[in-house]
């Protein structure tokens, strides 16, 4: 009995669409954001991607302008060259078009959730009120930020009007745990309902209590939900020590304004452990006094300062040798500029080593360095080292800010015979 043959089937009938979802005709291309002059000589901010080959255009709402650094007061020409900015660095970090549009239409959605909570003339209104603050472009980006995630928890979670917050801090505690938010976040997030509750109470003629503070044993809780926190974690930067300064200033140009004002920027921030935010705001403007005969610089802490009974808002950072006096001056004139992250690990990173991915050197490395610097270079106890870092406890400062990845010891008699002969 002949065998039934089987029936072919040609690659044009079969379909690979399910079992190659990665293939190129599916995926969102990342698209490009560009302005569009309109006909009455205003422009609006599109974003232009293909997807299975075909092209989609999507406006883009002025309440999210913030975002790409954008004020609706400028020009077209002005736009269209903050707009060329923001591509160059969204695609140097290939960010997915996909999550960053569900981002926007998130934030954008939060001015239709329940009008009666946050009505939106009154939304507009504190928006621009954030926009008005005399403080950097960085910080008013993050203000507004946080005032979008007290209109989700209240819209989503809370549900009460602005005078009944007080009486609802169970589930704002319990709204914290379970977004896994850090004790210093949660603190930006009371201080914008604060503000936002005072603010409409001002508005509408109504009442408002002041939320209180975190209790310590909320704050307890809300930490341990925080350390088990895996997504969105920013991952730590490599520290900046003595050889990786060496590193950039010998890979930088000489005759580079640029570069030179760039590597100012990175050693003083290591010199006096500063956060990028601390350093940007006190450049060429800063403010010193002298304390049992040293100069002490005064910085206004940048996290978490809103509640100074909590917190103190400023620490004070001796300068105890010659290199961080050269940085405060270079300081005080205003000789440098914070540097783009990729520069900065370009520039550190050793040639003869090889970097896992998540390995990278960063604005925040410089400080990251700082309390070996002190310890080992100037002498400094780790107490003494908390408190120029501006932490609460030296915990912190162990857990967080001290390499250890390198053996660190005091010599003994011993010790100083074997260097003497590794040298020999």
């Amino acid at each position: 009995m002949a065998r039934k043959k089987k029936p072919t089937v040609s690659k044009k009938d079969l379909d690979f669409s399910l079992n190659n979802p990665k293939d190129e005709t599916s995926r969102r291309s990342l698209g490009s954001y560009y302005i569009k002059k309109n006909s009455s000589g205003t422009w609006s901010l599109l974003l232009e991607s293909y997807e299975g080959g075909e092209r989609s255009q999507e406006t883009i709402s002025k309440a999210l302008y913030y975002k790409f650094g954008l004020r609706p007061e400028m020009n077209v020409q002005q736009a269209r060259d903050e707009i060329k900015k923001y591509n160059f660095l969204r695609k140097s970090e290939n960010t997915e078009v996909r999550s960053q549009m569900l981002a926007l239409k998130r934030s954008d959605k939060l001015v239709g959730i329940n009008q009666t909570l946050f009505p939106p003339l009154l939304v507009k209104k504190f928006n621009e009120k954030i926009d008005e603050l005399n403080a950097t472009h960085r910080y008013k980006v993050r203000m507004l930020g946080v005032f979008t995630v007290v209109q989700e928890m209240v819209s989503k979670t809370v549900k009460v009007m602005p005078s009944q917050y007080t009486d609802e801090m169970g589930k704002i505690t319990n709204y914290f745990k379970k977004r896994q938010f850090s004790v210093s976040y949660c603190m930006d997030i009371i201080y914008m309902l604060n503000w936002w509750g005072k603010f409409y109470a001002k508005q509408t003629g109504t009442y408002f209590e002041k939320v209180e503070g975190l209790r310590a044993n909320d704050r307890n809780a809300i930490a341990q939900a925080h350390s088990f926190k895996t997504e969105g974690v920013r991952t730590a930067a490599l520290p900046i020590d003595e050889e990786a300064l060496k590193r950039i200033k010998g890979n930088i140009d000489p005759k580079n304004e640029k570069e030179i004002f760039w590597f100012n920027w990175i050693e003083s921030a290591y010199r006096f452990g500063l956060r990028p935010s601390e350093l940007d705001r006190i450049v060429g403007n800063v403010e010193t006094y002298f304390e049992n005969g040293a100069e002490i610089l005064l910085v206004e802490q940048t996290k978490t300062v809103f509640d100074s009974s909590d917190r103190e808002k400023l620490k004070r950072i001796p300068v105890l040798c010659s290199e961080q006096a050269d940085c405060l001056e270079k300081i005080k004139t205003g000789l440098m500029k914070r540097p783009h992250p990729k520069w900065v690990h370009k520039m550190a990173k050793d040639s003869k080593k090889k970097y896992k991915r998540h390995e990278k050197y960063d604005c925040y490395s410089p400080r990251k360095g700082a309390t070996d610097y002190w310890l080992e270079k100037l002498g400094q106890i780790l107490e003494n080292c908390a408190l120029f870092l501006g932490h609460r406890s030296i915990e912190t400062t162990w857990k967080h800010y001290k390499n250890r990845t390198k053996a660190f010891f005091d010599d003994t008699d011993y010790t100083k015979k074997t260097k003497l002969k590794s040298v020999g």
